[in-house]
């Protein structure tokens, strides 16, 4: 029976990952298995050295650890849980692909490839079909391990209405409202939403996240002159 089980993150940042991680976690929880978590990353701008320490630790909480199975996200933390599971023997050892190949550094990107085509991940978790197919070129017995297990959130409870929400926040309700949910980051798109607010003068944007880069986009919607009209409310 699984008893216990230990998720290996690259950091907390809060994002698609972490969300997919929590809600992994409360399901497993649900069903009485207690999940602990490692982030390789804890804290930002972390130096080379102490990347590496996070690497080292989470080699011994697997090596060391008496979980029942292994979960990790993104290509650096799989690469990790497939060579000391191996060494570890661990019975049940899971990584999701959260970011395409193009996405991931050339090293790392090699390292997945090879380590997920000699079998060292029994199961390969893809979220998306377009996730999936950007593995094309890969081997075939990386191919072969691939499973396909699209993304859900539970349906959030309504906090109140339209006018309530807006109120709350300190925003007008004078104009067509785009949302926007993720991290600030350039991958999501943001500043392409942020650009095309200079043609829609009759809409506010709101982005639900934070990031690295929420300084520049509030300095890039305010060059544009649609600063007024850009609300960032934080994770």
């Amino acid at each position: 029976p699984i008893r216990r089980g230990l998720q290996i993150l690259n950091s907390p940042d809060p994002g698609g990952v972490l969300a997919l991680a929590k809600s992994i976690a409360d399901g497993l929880a649900d069903n009485g298995i207690a999940i602990e978590t490692h982030y390789l990353t804890p804290r930002p701008g972390m130096s080379a050295w102490a990347k590496v320490g996070g690497a080292l630790a989470a080699a011994s909480r697997i090596l060391r650890g008496r979980h029942d199975v292994v979960i990790a996200y993104q290509a650096w933390p799989s690469i990790i849980v497939g060579l000391v599971g191996l060494v570890a023997r661990k019975p049940r050892l899971i990584v999701h692909q959260t970011t395409i190949p193009s996405a991931t550094a050339a090293p790392i990107r090699l390292l997945d490839r090879v380590i997920g085509s000699i079998g060292l991940y029994p199961v390969n978790v893809v979220n998306t079909g377009f996730t999936r197919d950007e593995f094309g070129s890969y081997p075939a017995a990386y191919r072969r391990r691939l499973r396909l297990i699209e993304h859900g959130v539970d349906r959030p409870t309504l906090a109140g209405t339209r006018a309530s929400i807006l109120q709350h926040h300190g925003i007008p309700d004078d104009r067509k409202i785009l949302l926007n949910t993720g991290r600030l980051v350039y991958e999501k798109g943001q500043d392409t939403i942020i650009r095309a607010l200079t043609s829609l003068p009759d809409c506010r944007l709101i982005i639900a996240g934070d990031g690295g880069h929420r300084l520049e986009f509030e300095t890039l919607a305010t060059e544009l002159g649609v600063g007024d009209r850009v609300h960032l409310l934080g994770a």
